[in-house]
């Protein structure tokens, strides 16, 4: 299903109307985001990348002729400003080969968007998970399992993360990797193992918690280890803001991220919230559906009602197995003797996340979806801004969560 030009414009005008009457209902803010917004995203991109915190700048960690790799976030806001700021200054200092890696959430048709707005030899790569000859081995985990990585990171001489800076919306208990390297580059397995690691309860995920407040700069068996194998040392974090618009951009190293967390509202639990996701159209889908409700959860009572409006149109198909002659750079022979990684369809991660929920939840959608679609997913189902209003004033305490996809992982 594509989206019009007037349907984008049509769903936002939704959202202004949905938060007015949620403020109507003196509904609680329940967000830490805020309203500031950048006008001059390159502007402020140079300028972070320019005086990193506890890092010296950029251009001063290129050598003439380095082959950079950056790992990028497929949900960043505003992504094609915040790289072509990047890209130019990696230029200007020398660099060789700039490639950029795309996590796999991002669909083809941005992606295509992003080949045509970056310079013609930046290469803009999506990261498979199944071939084998696609990673490198950098060691083993915590757990003793084998950490393979996208190639085209491992084997560059410079790898710069560029992400989307979350909110911690359930503490420091389940804290996921500030660099976004894994395992969104890792292989399947891996992000096979890490979903159902992630929905096991915090006493059964067998991990000792490390003491980042008495040792800041730990790495081994923390979320950020296999970024400090893999060698990255900047990171490019970017701050959205309630309309999932950029508020803020941000360089420094591991330890300096750290200190950048975004906290979540402390307000008391609500019966009823409101989530909304916003941003650019590719934010509009099925995973961030999870995130927003499950981030919404952590301000919800038990047996609570969860809205999350969306402007939701895909539909959702099992998704074949990659072939290897689709990936760039891969020759059919290469380590054509080792097998590849066991397949592992994804399409029913945001189900499962969303199932969980609605064991303890009542969760409902707002979508461009027909009814029929939403249900059989097993969520309830609303279209108008009146639903929603009788919905709302059929509880006695009200909350609100907006670009609610940004404040879970």
């Amino acid at each position: 299903m594509t989206e019009t030009r007037n349907e984008r414009t049509d769903y936002i005008r939704s959202i202004e109307s949905i938060c007015t009457i949620m403020n109507e209902l003196n509904s609680h803010d329940l967000g830490c985001l805020g309203n500031r917004q950048l006008l001059e995203v390159q502007d402020a991109t140079l300028g972070a990348i320019s005086n990193p915190e506890d890092f010296p700048p950029l251009s001063a960690a290129i050598v003439p002729g380095d082959e950079v790799a950056i790992a990028l976030d497929a949900n960043l806001p505003d992504s094609r400003r915040v790289l072509s700021a990047v890209i130019g200054e990696l230029k200007e200092a020398g660099a060789g080969a700039i490639i950029v890696v795309v996590g796999n959430e991002m669909i083809e048709a941005e992606m295509e968007r992003l080949r045509d707005q970056l310079s013609p030899e930046v290469k803009v790569l999506p990261h498979h998970t199944r071939q084998r000859s696609s990673f490198r081995y950098l060691g083993p985990d915590v757990h003793g399992n084998p950490v393979y990585l996208n190639r085209w990171l491992v084997d560059a001489d410079l790898v710069i993360p560029i992400v989307t800076r979350r909110v911690d919306a359930f503490g420091s208990g389940r804290p996921g990797d500030l660099t976004g390297v894994f395992p969104t580059f890792a292989d399947a397995d891996a992000r096979r193992r890490h979903h159902t690691l992630k929905n096991q309860p915090e006493t059964e995920q067998g991990q000792e918690s490390v003491d980042l407040d008495n040792d800041p700069e730990a790495m081994t068996g923390t979320a950020e280890e296999p970024a400090w194998l893999l060698g990255v040392q900047l990171i490019l974090m970017v701050t959205p803001n309630n309309q999932g618009r950029i508020a803020e951009v941000f360089c420094g190293s591991i330890e300096a991220a750290r200190k950048n967390t975004l906290a979540s509202s402390e307000a008391a639990l609500c019966d009823f919230v409101l989530a909304t996701i916003e941003g650019e159209s590719s934010q509009q889908t099925w995973l961030n559906v999870a995130r927003a409700a499950e981030a919404a959860s952590y301000h919800t009572k038990p047996g609570g009602t969860i809205v999350i409006w969306s402007d939701l149109g895909e539909l959702l198909e099992p998704v074949e197995p990659t072939s290897t002659t689709d990936i760039p750079g891969n020759s059919s022979d290469e380590m054509s003797d080792e097998e590849d990684f066991p397949a592992w369809d994804e399409t029913p991660v945001p189900f499962e996340r969303l199932n969980t929920l609605c064991e303890d939840y009542q969760v409902i959608l707002r979508s461009r979806l027909h009814a029929d679609s939403v249900e059989k997913s097993g969520l309830g189902c609303l279209e108008t801004a009146n639903e929603l209003q009788r919905l709302a004033m059929a509880l006695p305490k009200r909350g609100m969560l907006r670009a609610a996809q940004f404040q879970a992982t």
